[in-house]
């Protein structure tokens, strides 16, 4: 019993690890992915309209796969509104 429980223990070691390499992939990814969607977001909303200005902002930067989104968007000539999602 105690080779089975050493086994059991060494294996939830390693899952948790595994788990915790997945998250910093993920945190990494998504940081990245985000930083390029937003730059080109930019981009696309002052061709689109002529001006103005936009942004995408995470709610909590801190907890970025749990976090929600924010878009903020101001025509030329309009105030600025905000959308969560």
């Amino acid at each position: 019993l105690r080779g089975q429980h050493d086994d059991l223990a060494d294996a939830q070691k390693k899952l948790r690890a595994i788990i915790e390499q997945i998250n910093a992939d993920s945190r990494r990814l998504f940081a990245d992915t985000l930083a390029a969607v937003r730059t080109q977001f930019q981009e696309l909303f002052r061709k689109l309209f002529a001006g103005g200005q936009a942004d995408i902002i995470l709610e909590d930067e801190a907890d970025v796969l749990d976090s929600g989104i924010e878009i903020t968007a101001r025509p030329p000539g309009k105030e600025l509104r905000k959308i969560s999602l």
